[in-house]
């Protein structure tokens, strides 16, 4: 008995130790995968994840897109992927799973219809509208009107601004009750859903702040979420402008195809967004992604494609419950069910594996597809069906599952809750959501794809964003544009025209060069007409402006003229009847703008000159002339400038210095001097092998042998760097969308002739070859325009194209800087972004957009490169950049892409301009692990210079006033601040409706921690009652505090 208790006795120890050692292991184990642990210590120390730095440990950062992309691994063929394996915890942040509480709850379902309406991609957004849209929105106003559950959703406010003005009062109504209710929900408000890659962000602003100006003042709403289901990727920059606008939820579908499986197993796939430069999450945004990528059914339960597209239930009649078998297996898109509860059963496994790729039981369930429910069929038979298959569904007790028709925000409410109630939390990440793949392919082709396009639309941007200045100004400062105004409601007219053809082309097809050919025509013709009617209206906003100066004391500039004259001048009716044109001329659509050419004779030809950036300037201006004999130019003082000439045939380029005041206008005369010959400055010959221009900042040397430049000498600096510009043919083919997989090149040597002016303000080298113009200039002035090499790029692919030229034509840069493999690049002018070359990734996968900025710097030198257009950019070896300039597509697509498969061969003539600034660098240790870089504030103002252009205008009309040359402005804005938006707010009858003014505060080396500054001052009117423009509150007069890179939009009534 005794040695029977002795073994029982150790049985029993031996059963104790093995229950401790197991509930040690459980407990270590949930520990590790608890849902309730501080985010912030989370973060793991590998070594393969570049960017979880200490950095990024003081910001609260988890991860970035950056640390995403260096563990991908590369499988020939197949694509770039994440690890697969879901054992473990996560390297980006630790794997954790549901607790029993809340598996054993209910799934949540939120059935939401939706319908993509592209305002042009196969066809034009007019027969987009006409046979699809318009009667999209007609039967969601009826069908939600009848079934009282039934949601759904709209994103691009340019259809629904037109459809509103076509209906009556009660269909009007029943879209405000509608809204109002929370069914029809608006989804961000803007114009359209615009790319958000290659935009600038003042074109996204613009059109953000003209969408939802409509929504607010007609629907009474403010737009909380948004639904980017067809952009490809997402920007950190245009996060933080919809941040600023209240949008604290994001969803998103397009993300890189390899990262969507890892995703889904460590329940990455919502997430909140910081910005990389804020410190308290003031601007964070919950982002959701769907983790199957497919904008239609296809995607929308789970992984089984087959399964959710049976849920396109609007060609079906699913039979009553009380009669749930079919006679025979019901084919519903290709899968057969035999009842409603196995289609039911069949939906609901896919359901719960989708929804076990998010840390809640809460579901989003988007049913739609590109221009779907446009008859009355379909959201009858829809609606009908569903309702069926859901209350099914929800009467089962089995399935444990409750489905319900709702909202983006329904669904956030929800998921808010369930995260309260289980105490989740989420992982903290940053960065550009970008490139984005579907196939094996990375989708960085249309960074550069139709740079004719591209050029254009930058060009109607720069002439927009001017005459919006203008006007804000002139209606503020008033009583310059008024009621009583000549042609009033033309200029309004035609203003709000040219301003949403500009933002129509910040759509995702448009912007991008993606659309199908006729398409593409559809948008070039509304860009050179916008351009055209915006040169218009700045023309008689220019008259409105010059009678201001002539007759009020209060605009003029804070220095009297030479003579110290303030006197006003009798001839005020002949600034009225005058007429003023622009120098910028088109003459035909798929032409590029052209200089006019200025007919002089005697002393009545007066340049006018707007400078709209925030900042005196001194700017070259270049003006063709054709005259008999030689010409004076005479300066707002009347004082006569030194010009330079370049001579072709008949015509002269005139080129002198301005000096121009801060969003202000100067009066500049031409006249004739038949005392003086003009006379052009001798080209050395080819067999010249070197020749080095010399200004008063830079010297740059060139092999005239070779056709390049070699050595850029900064004087100020006191610094010589290699200069070298290749021109490269990147010779793999692919589509409009893709980047091929490999880089390999050619380099171009069909150099022929040269010719160089080295003249008084200018110095300037031209290379000539086969289908591309290179022109060097520096400018021989001190300050920033001083100290930066701007190149000139003519190229014609559509001649290259008759010669079998494919692929890409691409600048190459080469420096001594040793920058390894990591480059900066903007996004979306906003800020520079940190990227790395990635040797084991496929060649298209390091191809980032340009939209104006790139960097590569070491220790000892920067050199930041500028663009007044979007390009995509790669820096593949330290000390060079590569820039692309131009591409002929001819390849079509793999089967991944849409179907039209982006074969463009519309190639245009095309015009580019690159600007080379070389700095001392300003490298800190912080640069190698930060994801983002400071740019200097010289290449800050170089870069607002370059984006804000002069407008050039004439008139042959003879008028006098006694000051030429005055400013808008009220005070000086600091130099680290700009107007990033200012316009006026123009209602349905063209009448004013108040101003809106965004401020942006830049992220600039010499940043302290908070600048005041008081809007109101900028106006000469200080009392101004401020607004905020997204939320229905007023604020207060006073100073405002701004942090480094914030942006605060204001309503001015």
């Amino acid at each position: 008995m005794k040695i029977r208790m002795d073994k029982f006795i150790v049985r029993l120890l031996v059963f104790f130790v093995l229950m401790f050692f197991v509930f040690l292991i459980t407990f270590t184990k949930n520990t590790n995968r608890s849902t309730t642990f501080n985010p912030v210590d989370s973060i793991l120390s590998n070594n393969n994840v570049k960017s979880n730095s200490k950095w990024n440990l003081e910001m609260g950062i988890n991860w970035t897109w950056n640390s995403v992309l260096d563990i991908l691994e590369h499988f020939p063929g197949r694509g770039d992927f994440l690890p697969s394996d879901s054992e473990g915890p996560s390297v980006l942040y630790p794997n954790r799973s549901k607790s029993e509480e809340l598996i054993n709850d209910k799934l949540s379902v939120f059935v939401l219809l939706h319908s993509h309406n592209d305002p042009g991609y196969r066809h034009t957004l007019e027969d987009y509208y006409k046979f699809r849209a318009k009667k999209v929105l007609s039967l969601a106003v009826q069908k939600l009107t009848k079934y009282k559950d039934l949601t759904f959703i709209w994103t691009d406010t340019c259809f629904l601004e037109r459809w509103w003005n076509e209906q009556n009062s009660k269909t009007k109504n029943e879209l405000k009750q509608l809204v109002k209710s929370g069914r029809f929900e608006i989804a961000l408000g803007a114009w359209v859903s615009a790319d958000e890659c290659v935009t600038h962000y003042f074109a996204y602003l613009d059109q953000l702040i003209e969408g939802y100006y409509w929504i607010r003042q007609h629907l009474g709403v403010f737009p909380k979420i948004s639904f980017n289901m067809d952009q490809f990727g997402s920007s950190a920059s245009v996060n933080y402008i919809r941040s600023v606008a209240g949008i604290k939820i994001s969803f998103l579908n397009h993300l890189h195809k390899g990262t969507k499986k890892y995703f889904r197993q460590h329940r990455l796939l919502e997430f909140y967004n910081r910005q990389l430069s804020d410190k308290t999450g003031e601007d964070d945004t919950f982002m959701h992604i769907e983790p199957f990528d497919d904008l239609s059914f296809k995607g929308s339960c789970g992984p089984a494609k087959m399964v959710c597209v049976s849920l396109d239930l609007r060609t079906f009649k699913l039979p009553h419950p009380d009669e749930l078998s079919f006679k025979l297996p019901k084919l519903l898109n290709g899968m057969p069910y035999w009842n409603v509860h196995h289609f039911a059963k069949v939906l609901v496994s896919q359901m719960k594996i989708k929804s076990d790729g998010y840390l809640h039981n809460v579901l989003m369930l988007p049913l739609g597809n590109d221009i779907l429910y446009h008859t009355a069929g379909e959201w009858k038979n829809q609606y009908r069906n569903l309702k069926i298959l859901m209350e099914y569904i929800n009467s089962y007790k089995p399935f444990k599952v409750h489905m319900q028709f709702g909202t983006i925000e329904k669904y956030y409410e929800e998921v808010m809750r369930q995260t309260k109630r289980y105490k989740i939390q989420y992982a903290l990440a940053a960065g550009d959501y970008f490139p984005y793949t579907r196939g094996p392919k990375y989708w960085s082709g249309y960074f550069t794809t139709r740079q004719f396009m591209k050029r254009l639309g930058r060009e109607l941007q720069e002439s927009v964003r001017a005459v919006d200045l203008l006007m804000s100004f002139l209606v503020y400062n008033g009583p310059g544009l008024n009621k009583q105004t000549t042609n009033y409601k033309i200029i309004l007219s035609n203003l709000t025209y040219a301003r949403r053809q500009l933002y129509i082309f910040q759509h995702h097809d448009a912007i991008t060069g993606t659309a199908e050919e006729e398409t593409v025509k559809d948008f070039k013709q509304r860009l050179s007409s916008a351009f055209i009617m915006s040169q218009e209206v700045m023309s008689e906003l220019l008259k409105i402006a010059l009678q201001m100066s002539c007759t009020n004391t209060a605009l003029r500039h804070k220095h009297p003229n030479k003579d110290g004259n303030f006197n006003l001048v009798e001839k005020v009716r002949d600034v009225l009847n005058i007429s003023i044109f622009p120098t910028a001329v088109r003459d035909r659509v798929e032409e590029l703008t052209r200089q006019e050419v200025l007919n002089v004779s005697g002393d009545t030809t007066k340049l006018i000159i707007f400078n709209s950036f925030t900042q005196t300037r001194r700017e070259l201006i270049t003006v063709s002339i054709k005259t008999k004999g030689s010409v004076l130019i005479k300066d707002p003082n009347n004082l006569s400038v030194d010009f330079d000439v370049e001579i072709f045939k008949d015509i002269m380029k005139v080129t002198f210095i301005s000096e121009l005041p801060p969003v202000g206008i100067s009066v500049f005369n031409i006249v004739t001097n038949s005392d003086k010959t003009i006379k052009q400055e001798v080209t050395p010959k080819k067999e010249e092998k070197y020749f080095v221009c010399q200004t008063l900042e830079m010297n740059l040397t060139y092999s005239i042998s070779e056709g390049i430049p070699l050595t850029l000498c900064s004087k100020k600096e006191n610094t010589c760097s290699i200069f070298q510009i290749d021109l490269l043919h990147y010779t793999p083919i692919s589509d409009a969308y893709t980047f091929p997989d490999s880089g390999k090149y050619t380099i171009i040597q069909d150099y022929s002739w040269h010719r160089i002016i080295n003249g008084k303000t200018f110095c300037s080298v031209e290379f000539f070859f086969k289908f591309i113009t290179l022109k060097y200039v520096l400018q021989n002035v001190h300050g920033v325009n001083g100290r930066r090499v701007q190149m000139e790029i003519h190229d014609n692919l559509s001649k290259a194209t008759a010669n079998n030229f494919e692929g890409q034509f691409v600048v190459r840069v080469k420096t001594n800087i040793e920058n390894g493999d990591t480059y900066y690049t903007d996004s979306n002018g906003l800020q520079l972004m940190k990227r790395t070359f990635r040797k084991h990734l496929s060649f298209g996968a390091n191809v980032y957009p340009m939209t104006s900025m790139a960097v590569i710097q070491d220790r000892f030198q920067r050199l930041t490169v500028h663009s007044i257009q979007p390009n995509g950019v790669v820096s593949r070896d330290s000390g060079s950049l590569d820039i692309m300039i131009d591409r002929v597509v001819t390849a079509y697509s793999d089967g991944t892409v849409r179907e039209f498969a982006g074969n463009t061969k519309d190639n245009l003539p095309t015009f580019t301009k690159l600007y080379f600034q070389l700095e001392k660098s300003l490298f800190s240790v912080q640069d190698g692990q930060a994801e983002t870089l400071q740019p200097s504030l010289e290449s800050v103002i170089t870069n607002d210079l370059i984006q804000h252009p002069v407008q050039t205008f004439f008139t042959q009309s003879n008028f006098a006033c006694s000051q030429n040359s005055f400013s808008f402005l009220n005070c000086e804005i600091p130099s680290e601040m700009i107007i990033a938006n200012l316009k006026c707010l123009i209602g349905d009858e063209f009448n004013l409706d108040g101003l809106t003014l965004t401020l942006l505060r830049r992220d600039v080396s010499i940043n302290t921690s908070y600048l005041e500054f008081k809007p109101s001052t900028i106006f000469r009117n200080g009392s101004v009652t401020l607004h905020n423009m997204f939320k229905d509150s007023n604020i207060f007069h006073g100073n405002f505090s701004f942090k480094p890179l914030e942006m605060k939009t204001f309503l001015i009534k």
